[in-house]
């Protein structure tokens, strides 16, 4: 039965391919939507593409397979499948062409915005933390599983800023002082 079923859907589990991609959908780089070029079960050609998770990303099954609409884009514009990709606005549904850039784990977890932290520890600052210690504030950054302390501040201000430099020589672009 398993065999009448692949007989009859040849793409089934065969990766995809951005030829296949172009033969099913069309994407806009500059709106980041994509529409399918022909129609399927219950959609007809020219609809949009995908549906959106809770978090915000947007879905597209293909061919049986889910893949995020951010790496669909990617593949249709490069012929790569890749599953690190790195939305520069944090909008996780924005898949225009000029907001997404390829990351590797490290970099893409350090475009993100500011954890939220217990209430003793809190700081309107990203990379900043209330000391223990004599009412000071701390800085840290972690990198590829490595915490740099960076030491103990008064302000809050001065702790932010030796964030922001460290963050900014680990992660270059990536980094977001935010």
């Amino acid at each position: 039965m398993a065999d009448d079923f692949q007989a009859q859907n040849p793409s089934f589990r065969k990766p995809l391919t951005q030829s296949r991609l172009k033969e099913l959908l069309l994407y806009d780089p500059g709106t980041g939507l994509c529409s399918w070029r022909v129609g399927r079960r219950g959609v007809s050609a020219g609809a949009l593409a995908g549906s959106k998770t809770k978090r915000g990303r947007i879905r597209i099954k293909i061919d049986y397979v889910e893949y995020f609409a951010h790496q669909v884009a990617w593949l249709y514009m490069t012929g790569e499948l890749i599953s690190q990709i790195d939305h520069h606005d944090l909008d996780q549904s924005n898949n225009r062409w000029p907001n997404l850039r390829r990351a590797a784990s490290s970099t893409n977890g350090a475009n993100k915005r500011k954890q939220q932290m217990p209430w003793e520890m809190a700081s309107k600052l990203k990379g900043v933390y209330r000391s223990r210690h004599k009412g000071k504030w701390d800085s840290r950054v972690s990198c590829r599983g490595k915490r740099y302390f960076l030491g103990s501040f008064t302000s809050e201000e001065a702790a932010h800023a030796a964030y922001v430099a460290k963050a900014t020589e680990l992660f270059g672009e990536f980094a977001r002082a935010a």
